[in-house]
């Protein structure tokens, strides 16, 4: 598998299995289907995130889930995702810069602390109706903005672009699956979020979001199982396997 083939696992195939998705379900059905789902996929990828020690999938994940039960059925959801997506934007950016530790590690419970703090004064912040409303009304100044990145206000594609450069750089010198799936969530928040994207849809990518960054944290659980970690060759694991399959034969 090609290096460019591999970039596009999982979140290249999670936002096309979504789109898929979307475009044969009725809305309603979206709707359900991410509402039901949701939670398992949160609740999955937390666990995971604590066994395998992955603090910043264990902490973007807490956050997505708190946003998601937060803005479900409420009125004004399309602003609201908006706004607390470019929090959760920044945050990943903030990941990407930074390594995984034990999620009740001191530098792991410093992370969830900082993400607690994040998400408490977005709250507070954002609690005011007006302000969420006044936030999303930001309009664009510059013609190339509206061009490239329609519907987004500008404090919201400042914060997008930190978080493209830190997870993309994150990915390029770490090149671990946590990062790669970094990249693809700031693209999938970035859909989530659209002011033009239907409440279903924006809850499906929002979903989708947190599968990638949970089959990251699956991807990496098995190459801890089956590579060894200082010269990435195929470990013990690996060739038990390998010897299994010629005995099969």
């Amino acid at each position: 598998m090609t290096a460019a083939f591999k970039a596009l696992f999982p979140g290249g195939a999670v936002l096309l299995g979504a789109a898929i998705y979307l475009w044969f379900e009725t809305p309603d059905r979206v709707a359900d289907a991410a509402s039901t789902y949701g939670l398992v996929v949160y609740g999955a990828g937390l666990a995971l995130a604590w066994v395998f020690h992955r603090s910043r999938a264990f902490v973007a994940l807490a956050v997505l889930a708190l946003v998601d039960i937060a803005v479900v059925g409420t009125p004004d959801r399309s602003s609201l995702i908006l706004a607390f997506g470019t929090i959760v934007l920044g945050l990943f950016g903030a990941l990407g810069l930074i390594r995984d530790r034990g999620v009740a590690s001191r530098v792991g419970s410093f992370q969830l602390l900082g993400a607690g703090v994040l998400a408490a004064v977005a709250a507070f912040v954002f609690a005011d109706p007006a302000r969420v409303a006044a936030f999303a009304a930001e309009p664009q100044m510059l013609p190339l903005e509206t061009m490239m990145w329609p519907g987004y206000p500008r404090i919201t594609l400042a914060i997008a672009t930190f978080a493209f450069l830190a997870v993309g750089y994150g990915f390029h010198r770490y090149r671990g699956p946590v990062e790669r799936a970094l990249v693809w969530c700031v693209v999938l928040l970035m859909v989530a979020m659209h002011p033009q994207v239907t409440e279903a849809a924006s809850a499906l990518f929002l979903m989708a979001t947190g599968l990638t960054l949970t089959l990251g944290v699956v991807e990496t659980s098995h190459r801890m199982a089956y590579r060894d970690d200082l010269t990435g060759l195929p470990g013990r694991r690996a060739l038990m396997q390998y010897l299994d399959g010629i005995k099969g034969t």
